[in-house]
């Protein structure tokens, strides 16, 4: 991976401002010309007050721009209105945000339907959407854990292929989207792949919580045991607070 912008930011105020003032200047950009522009989101807590800004600022933009649509970059497999689900939290932060027109939300499909069902699901969901002039997303929100997970690819986690075969979480998984099996937790999540996510145009990763400082040092070296390293954009820009890159 190579970042080619690097914030580090020490406030979260400041954070979610600059973050959100980058994230709406690439939307603009997109969808400047009248096409359609699309946007994959992070989940977890630290884009959430990111968000909130950014639906401040798109609803500001004039009237008559593209078509925004919007894409969940991972889910876990709870019920709608968990507060572990990020659907739920972006719907949260967006606020009254998100129409069935111009500003679409895709989220993956919660239970009762099985994880590798979900999973096949939003993988035909995206293969209709991007085709032709819209085939790469224009833009793709990331976050970074403790251990280099990036959307709910973790390392040493498993995917479950149409065939009933499972094979290791890797750079080179084929397709969109996968359900991904965590042994440690021995719970299922839903991932988009990390081809698929550095198709996109732009990427930003948001590092917040605590306790990045190990991996990100090791993500900015290229260290291909952290799945986050396997995302390689043409433009990579990170946004991080400074307390969690403190060891």
């Amino acid at each position: 991976m190579q970042i080619h912008e690097e914030h580090i930011i020490p406030a979260l105020d400041d954070f979610a401002e600059r973050a959100a003032d980058f994230l709406v200047e690439r939307i603009r950009r997109a969808v400047r010309d009248g096409r359609p522009c699309s946007v994959i989101l992070a989940g977890g807590t630290t884009p959430r007050p990111v968000y909130a800004g950014l639906s401040r600022r798109l609803g500001a933009l004039p009237a008559g721009l593209g078509t925004l649509s919007f894409f969940i970059g991972d889910e876990r497999v709870v019920a709608p209105e968990s507060p572990e689900r990020n659907e739920r939290m972006i719907r949260e932060a967006f606020g009254a945000f998100f129409d069935e027109t111009h500003k679409r939300l895709y989220p993956w499909e919660p239970p009762p339907l099985s994880a590798p069902a979900a999973a096949a699901r939003y993988e035909r969901t995206l293969a209709g959407y991007f085709q032709g002039p819209r085939a790469k997303p224009d833009l793709a929100v990331l976050g970074l854990g403790a251990d280099g997970h990036t959307a709910s690819l973790f390392p040493n986690a498993v995917v479950l292929r149409r065939t009933k075969e499972t094979e290791p979480v890797g750079p080179t998984l084929p397709g969109r989207a996968v359900a991904v099996f965590r042994p440690d937790e021995k719970a299922w999540r839903l991932s988009l792949t990390a081809r698929f996510l550095s198709q996109s145009r732009e990427v930003v990763f948001l590092i917040g919580g605590r306790n990045k400082g190990a991996a990100y040092r090791s993500l900015k070296t290229g260290d291909q045991s952290l799945p986050a390293a396997w995302i390689a954009g043409p433009t990579i820009t990170v946004f991080a607070l400074g307390e969690a890159l403190a060891d």
